[in-house]
């Protein structure tokens, strides 16, 4: 199990990830924006889209289907992110994904993903983005489509980079 398939905001595993990277491309890839993930077109009346917030599509009833099927390599690598402590020395695999299960669906998190999304949208789309290292393109930031957009429209683009040259590789 490993590619995933997000509908309507609802992820069902199909093939199982192997790495972080290979989670995270298969998360990433799938994600589908209202309104195709671009602001804008012709002229005449629009009816203004619903604003996205990453709370909204990473909700942790949908990230739990991907952690199931999780590699044991991808667990540890999640948990090397989180702060020492939190996992008993000698945890199992199944212990790891409980710690990270739990995680998803704490309160913090969620508040987490919804203050990410407001600093995006309050300006913060540029700083952010070159904080972590993505890439936007040019005049991204000041199109006037939803900043969380740009942002994950921008995550999806480095992500399929990284697989385009993953391929070129095997």
């Amino acid at each position: 199990m490993g590619a995933i398939q997000l509908t309507g905001h609802v992820l069902s595993p199909v093939s199982q990830p192997q790495n972080q990277s290979d989670f995270l491309q298969n998360l990433i890839s799938q994600i589908q924006l209202p309104g195709g993930g671009r602001g804008g077109g012709g002229g005449g009346y629009q009816q203004q889209e619903p604003t996205v917030s990453l709370h909204d599509l990473l909700p942790s009833t949908t990230t739990a289907p991907l952690l199931a099927t999780m590699a044991s390599e991808a667990v540890d690598d999640l948990i090397s992110n989180l702060p020492q402590g939190i996992i008993p020395r000698n945890a199992t695999p199944a212990q790891k994904k409980e710690v990270i299960r739990k995680v998803l669906h704490s309160p913090q998190f969620n508040q987490s993903l919804v203050g990410l999304s407001v600093a995006l949208r309050d300006g913060g789309l540029r700083g952010i983005s070159d904080s972590l290292g993505v890439r936007l393109a040019p005049g991204e930031v000041g199109t006037g489509s939803d900043q969380v957009t740009i942002f994950v429209e921008a995550i999806k683009r480095e992500e399929e980079k990284k697989a385009d040259t993953n391929m070129d590789i095997d």
